[in-house]
């Protein structure tokens, strides 16, 4: 179970793409809908639920928070959209000036708000104090954006995410501009800058008109610390199976994640060992668990294989036993017909029944398989009885009494 985000947020969507892949593994997976990253932690470390993943983000967790959970990595680039009505408050170009307008962020189990509080007081401001800021769900603040009650409307999600989308082709919404994104990087590890293209959301209608540079942050994927190291594995190779998406990539470049970006959280061996040398070989060729099985006990199946060996050879000689109980009589029979022939005046009628007696030894000893090593004394055998029957019929012909 992996708690995701709101109805029809992009965390939610990406849960949603993660279905199909974990199905491949026959693995189910049910979604939980949230209010994001600081309820998503909540119910992850909460043992009354059944909840074992989820997204987050590091810089929304406290440090004591962080440490009680492993990331499988960095998903995707986040950044903080300040979107504002410029033809109702003109152009902003400084918090101070977001500061004395009524501002809506997320809600404070949303990871939007511990993030925007943090960038915000590295300018000064406490919008738990500030009058101006009101937190409240992400839909309940869009529509007081749209009617005008709000001036400016503050999230944290991807590109993808369907109110990001709306308001980058809303007209008259502008998106603020941070001049000194790089600054906020050097301040904040979890602080990355990046940077909006002008015409990349729609180039037709040049949106964005300019270049736009944001302060982002890392959605990163959360397990329980007891989560079982190959369900650990297979979620990481199904998120990354949907990371191949292109319109995940707008802000990353192909195959730049999963990746351990986001240090506040420490990082799982599986996801450390998985981004360091990737999946097991043996799962690009069988399936999943057959793959995993091989890879994980080839030490064991080895060990057995040297065992078997020596007792092969031990039902090796069990079978030379078997062969030579079976060929020594046949060698006494031979060896008394040999005496026959040579000592006494054999009938005609005698010399059938000795020739018949050898067709049926030949018969036996090649109903028996013959034991690797044994061909010499089978060919040997086989032999005797050969020219013990040429002995017979080279006898000269008896005449019958008168």
């Amino acid at each position: 179970m992996i708690a995701t985000g709101y109805q029809d947020s992009d965390w939610y969507h990406f849960g949603e793409h993660l279905k199909p892949y974990l199905e491949e593994k026959n693995i189910e997976l049910e979604e939980l809908v949230t209010s994001g990253a600081v309820d998503n932690f909540q119910l992850l470390v909460d043992p009354n639920t059944k909840v074992n993943a989820a997204y987050t983000y590091g810089g929304a967790l406290t440090e004591n928070q962080a440490k009680q959970v492993y990331s499988l990595g960095s998903i995707t680039y986040e950044p903080i959209w300040i979107f504002y009505n410029s033809k109702k408050v003109g152009k902003i170009t400084r918090f101070k000036d977001i500061s004395n307008l009524e501002v809506g962020v997320g809600p404070k189990k949303s990871g939007s708000f511990p993030l925007t509080q943090t960038l915000f007081k590295l300018n000064g401001i406490d919008i738990e104090k500030d009058q101006h800021f009101h937190s409240d769900q992400f839909e309940t603040n869009l529509d007081k954006f749209n009617n005008g009650t709000l001036d400016v409307y503050i999230l944290v999600s991807s590109i993808n995410e369907p109110i990001v989308k709306k308001l980058l082709n809303t007209p008259n919404v502008e998106l603020f501009n941070f001049t000194n994104a790089e600054a906020y990087q050097k301040k904040v590890p979890y602080f990355d800058a990046v940077k909006m293209p002008a015409g990349s959301v729609d180039i037709a209608k040049n949106i964005p008109s300019q270049h736009i540079n944001l302060v982002a942050t890392t959605m990163s994927l959360v397990v329980k610390k007891t989560m079982h190291p190959d369900l650990q594995l297979a979620l990481l190779m199904s998120q990354k199976q949907v990371l191949e998406r292109t319109e995940a990539l707008f802000f990353g470049n192909r195959n730049e994640f999963p990746a351990y970006v986001d240090t506040r959280i420490p990082i799982s061996p599986v996801a450390q060992k998985y981004i360091t040398f990737g999946p097991p070989q043996l799962l690009h060729y069988l399936p999943f668990w057959t793959g995993l099985f091989l890879t994980r006990f080839w030490l064991v199946i080895l060990t057995i294989g040297a065992a078997l060996y020596p007792l092969s050879k031990l039902h090796l000689g069990s079978r030379k036993f078997q062969y030579e109980v079976h060929k020594y009589p046949g060698y006494r029979d031979l060896l008394e017909i040999d005496k026959a022939i040579t000592l006494d005046n054999l009938s005609e009628t005698k010399k059938l029944q000795y020739l018949k007696k050898l067709e049926e030894l030949n018969t036996h000893v090649c109903g028996y398989e013959v034991p690797i090593g044994m061909e010499k004394e089978y060919f040997r055998y086989v032999k005797s009885l050969a020219d013990t029957r040429l002995k017979i019929l080279r006898l000269p012909k008896q005449n019958p009494p008168s």
